[in-house]
């Protein structure tokens, strides 16, 4: 399931008609038959719309915007080129955007999306204020052009109904066993404990960027050999490990002995901070 923010109001409105515009772009289902048209041979007209409410999904995946547009011109000359800039905003600040070029004698209506990073879908801390921007720009030919914008909407996951949240608190905090390998992948989406038994000495390779911000995870490693062995994190790429002042490394896991590290996915850097480390057990 999903929940969808679709046009409300107009924000800002530039040199785009005919306003109101929002309801010009608002359907479930696209239709060509109303649009918002920009100004003849735009240079940078911009229009925003403000969205309906969300509820945070509490997950980063399964964002993606969407819209539908078309160029159109008239008169003699080269046809030239358009260019749409579409972008997810939350106030003042840019989530995710990207550029769109209609080549000239193109008029066909295309369909557009976008699906956000995980980083990108971590970044939004208000759901009820996001926003659609659209910048049109020609930038060549002699013809009279102009953009025309159908349809656009945010897909984002639905909320999980309650009975199913218990359901997936108690099997995120069930330990998941994590293939040996000489390089042991650790998906921070599957949960939060995370129990590996080896007898050599491996690297856990970067739980990756889709992790919420302050997710913590658990990693429980058992010397399942007969000497001492030593694990290595992986450190120094977005989506890493990073050591501190207090925890630097990791050292020899006993014989027999299990060891556990806590990591805390910091958003803003990209990186999974090791802040517990307990031996012996």
């Amino acid at each position: 399931m999903a929940q969808f923010g679709r046009p409300a109001s107009d924000v800002s409105t530039g040199s785009w008609t005919t306003t109101p515009l929002w309801s010009k772009i608002d359907e479930v289902t696209a239709s060509d038959a109303d649009f918002a048209k920009s100004s003849d041979n735009p240079a940078n007209d911009v229009f925003e719309v403000a969205l309906s409410s969300l509820t945070d999904p509490a997950s980063s995946t399964g964002h993606v915007m969407r819209f539908r547009e078309r160029m159109q011109y008239s008169g003699g000359g080269s046809p030239g080129n358009i260019t749409i800039t579409f972008s997810l905003i939350q106030g003042t600040t840019v989530i995710a955007s990207a550029e769109f070029t209609k080549a000239n004698n193109d008029l066909a209506y295309y369909d557009r999306e976008l699906a956000l990073t995980g980083t990108e879908a971590n970044s939004i801390t208000d759901y009820t204020d996001l926003r659609l921007r659209f910048r049109s720009n020609k930038f060549s030919g002699a013809k009279v052009a102009w953009s025309e914008v159908t349809w656009a909407e945010l897909e984002v996951p639905d909320v999980p109904a309650p009975a199913l949240m218990n359901v997936l608190s108690r099997l995120s905090e069930a330990w998941k066993t994590l293939t040996d390998a000489a390089t042991v992948a650790i998906d921070p989406k599957l949960g939060h404990r995370f129990y590996h038994s080896g007898s050599t000495g491996r690297t856990f390779s970067a739980p990756g960027t889709d992790g919420y911000d302050g997710q913590q995870i658990v990693i429980a490693m058992k010397n399942a050999g007969g000497g001492d062995i030593t694990h290595t994190l992986t450190t120094g790429s977005a989506g890493a490990f990073r050591f501190g002042a207090g925890i630097t490394g990791l050292t020899a896991t006993a014989a027999g002995k299990t060891d556990y590290i806590t990591a805390d996915y910091q958003a803003v850097d990209e990186r999974w901070d090791v802040v517990g480390y307990a031996k012996g057990y």
